[in-house]
């Protein structure tokens, strides 16, 4: 099969370090028969690319709860209230709203405005809120890395 081949290439080093592109990461979810194990390895070397999306990806098809933690411990510190709110879809758990306005102040700190506004929507926090649209609003922001994070 394809994927073995791929695995075959990995191991002897023919591609170190290499991550699959999108289409042989699609054949490997979708399409491929590969072990729990061989995902859950993935995604703990898409994660260590910091390619979190993609760790998600392995993780959740492996049903890896502990890997799942880690992404979302990361999104946290990275004020990424999309990751956040896809690895805890991923543990099929509700966040709170203390974890919401968590993220939210993260992601304020780190001048995510776009994170932090979707954080404190879901968190209630209707005082941050109105500090970020009066941030916005006054042309007062600076460019942020919403979309690198």
């Amino acid at each position: 099969m394809w994927w073995k081949t791929f695995l075959d290439r990995l191991v002897k080093g023919s591609t170190k370090n290499v991550l699959p592109d999108y289409q042989e990461k699609q054949k490997l979810l979708y399409k491929g028969n590969i072990s729990h194990d061989e995902l859950i390895s993935y995604g703990d070397r898409y994660r260590k690319a910091n390619r979190f999306f993609d760790a998600l990806e392995f993780y959740q098809k492996a049903k890896h709860g502990p890997g799942l933690r880690e992404i979302m411990a990361e999104s946290i510190s990275l004020g990424d209230a999309m990751l956040y709110e896809q690895a805890a879809k991923a543990l099929g758990a509700a966040p709170s709203t203390e974890e919401w306005n968590r993220i939210g102040r993260r992601a304020f700190a780190l001048k995510k405005y776009l994170f932090a506004r979707y954080a404190f929507e879901k968190g209630g926090d209707g005082n941050m809120m109105d500090k970020i649209n009066k941030i916005v609003a006054g042309g007062n922001v600076q460019k942020s890395d919403d979309h690198k994070a």
